[in-house]
């Protein structure tokens, strides 16, 4: 389909999604389907169920040009939420680009499990925000939570304000290398997804177009972990929690290094059942 237009000139919904979804899966694309669907979808500016509500429609010419050009894009494995603009995450659509990362199933366990620890403590500090996807969402569910994100990145910043607007919740954004900007303040919780593929691991061909100040951590995954870990009891109440996803084989570690300054430590399995959220008490 994507040169073919002198050879066929009626192309119906049916055609360009059996025509696509097999070209995907051709080149090992795991959710190829998928992404077919969503990609005509957002060519012909309807939705998923509109792709089958539609499938005898033939394209405009305009709409197969605007369809290549999305097709090309994710052969070359841009991840389909960066071509759309978006991503949905705890019931929540995000908008995102290449500015952040973009948000994972996995990691709504790390929400849940902040969400499940709140009861009094009220104040959150969510480090490395990115597309602002954890505050945002914890804010949403916990309208009361006094949430404060931080991010080094001034763009990824930008996002999440854009995102915060779009969901309509207020939410405190600082310019933060960790903790820098926090000087003096203590939270109840802390909470962080932060970069933790080690410097020599290789990429998977959709996360290369991810930036990689959000993914790499030094030769074992770990520096931004042990800085986290290392300030976090300093800007802590009393009671307070440190919450963090990491590796499903990072876990044991991590909970190491947890032990000398938390307590009642505790390993939350991801939707594969792999370990990926580590939580502790401050002691």
């Amino acid at each position: 389909m994507v040169n073919s237009d002198d050879k066929k000139e009626r192309w119906t919904v049916r055609d360009v999604l059996k025509w696509t979804s097999t070209r995907f899966s051709e080149i090992g694309l795991p959710s190829a389907r998928l992404d077919a669907e969503l990609l005509i979808a957002l060519a012909l500016d309807i939705d998923r169920v509109g792709v089958y509500l539609e499938m005898d429609r033939p394209l405009t010419s305009e709409e197969r040009k605007v369809l290549r050009g999305y097709i090309s894009r994710r052969i070359k494995h841009e991840p389909v939420a960066y071509i759309t603009g978006k991503k949905e995450f705890y019931g929540i659509e995000f908008s995102v680009d290449h500015r952040v990362l973009i948000p994972r199933p996995d990691t709504e366990f790390l929400v849940e499990e902040v969400i499940g620890i709140c009861g009094e403590r009220k104040t959150v500090l969510d480090i490395g925000t990115g597309s602002g996807a954890i505050a945002i969402s914890l804010k949403n569910s916990k309208p009361e939570l006094n949430i404060t994100a931080v991010d080094i990145s001034t763009a990824a910043l930008d996002a999440a304000v854009e995102n915060a607007k779009r969901n309509n919740v207020m939410i405190e954004f600082l310019v933060s290398d960790l903790f820098s900007s926090c000087e003096g303040r203590k939270f109840d919780i802390i909470v962080s997804n932060p970069p933790y593929i080690p410097n020599g691991e290789v990429l998977m061909d959709d996360v290369l177009f991810e930036p990689e100040l959000a993914l790499r951590s030094g030769d074992d995954g770990l520096d931004c972990i042990r800085k986290i870990i290392g300030h976090a009891p300093y800007f802590l109440n009393d009671g307070g929690v440190l919450a963090l996803e990491c590796a499903y084989n990072q876990t044991e570690k991590v909970a190491s290094l947890l032990s000398d300054s938390f307590k009642d430590i505790v390993t939350i399995s991801d939707l594969g059942g792999n370990p990926r959220v580590v939580r502790g008490l401050l002691r």
